[in-house]
C-alpha cells in the first residue's frame, strides 16, 4: 500500500467516514487484498493492545487536616527549628524506605511480559537479543498476518533491559517503540525499555 493511502483506512477504523465514503471503502476492502490485510492488521493490534493488563497507581489520601500547620511551618512562621525537624524526619523516613526497597530480599520476583512489536514489511525474519537473556541467543518474533508486523512477548522480571532487533539475521536496528536508545560499547546503539518500574 502506498503511504498516502493510509489516511482513508485510518479514518475508516476511527469511524470518521460519512455513510457514502464508508460504503465505497468497504467495497474496496472486498476487492483489494493489501488494503484488507492492512485493516485486519491494525484491528488485530488494537485488540492486542486492549487485552494488555493495565496497572493503576495506588491511591494516595492527602488530607488537608494534619496535626501541624504545614503551610505555616513551610513559610517559617512556626519556627526554623520545627521546620528543620520536619525536614530531617522526612529525609530519615525516605532513607529507611529506600533501604527496604533496595534490600535484595524484597526485590520483586514476579515476571511481566516484555512486548515487542516491530513493523518490517518484506522481512523474512525478525529476532531480538538483549541482556534479558545474557545476549546469548536470538529470540524470533512471529509475523502477525501479512501486513508486515512482527510480535514477541518475553517474560522478564521488573527492570531495565537493553536489546537490539535483527532483520533477516543480518541488519541490526533499534526499536522505535523503546523507552530510549543508548550507545553500546561497540559503536552501535541499544534500545532500552523499562518493565514494571
Amino acid at each position: 500500500m502506498r503511504p498516502f493511502d493510509k489516511d482513508l483506512p485510518d479514518r475508516y477504523l476511527d469511524g470518521e467516514l460519512d455513510p457514502e465514503e464508508k460504503t465505497v471503502f468497504e467495497e474496496r476492502l472486498l476487492s483489494e487484498d493489501h488494503l484488507r490485510n492492512y485493516v485486519e492488521e491494525v484491528q488485530a493490534l488494537h485488540a492486542s493492545a486492549a487485552s494488555m493488563e493495565v496497572f493503576k497507581a495506588p491511591g494516595i489520601n492527602l488530607s488537608r487536616r494534619v496535626g501541624l500547620p504545614w503551610r505555616e511551618m513551610i513559610s517559617g512562621r512556626v519556627g526554623p527549628f520545627l521546620s528543620g525537624a520536619a525536614l530531617t524526619a522526612c529525609i530519615l523516613i525516605g532513607i529507611g524506605l529506600g533501604r527496604n526497597v533496595l534490600d535484595p530480599k524484597t526485590v520483586l520476583t514476579r515476571t511481566e511480559p516484555l512486548k515487542i512489536v516491530y513493523y518490517a514489511p518484506g522481512a523474512r525474519s525478525v529476532s531480538v537479543l538483549g541482556d534479558f537473556n545474557g545476549w546469548s541467543g536470538e529470540i524470533p518474533l512471529k509475523p502477525r498476518g501479512e501486513g508486515g508486523y512482527w510480535l514477541a512477548e518475553i517474560p522478564v522480571k521488573p527492570g531495565e533491559y537493553r536489546y537490539i532487533l535483527k532483520i533477516d539475521g543480518k541488519e541490526r536496528v533499534g526499536d522505535p517503540l523503546a523507552d530510549y536508545v543508548i550507545d553500546d560499547d561497540f559503536g552501535s546503539k541499544n534500545s532500552v525499555v523499562r518493565i514494571g518500574l
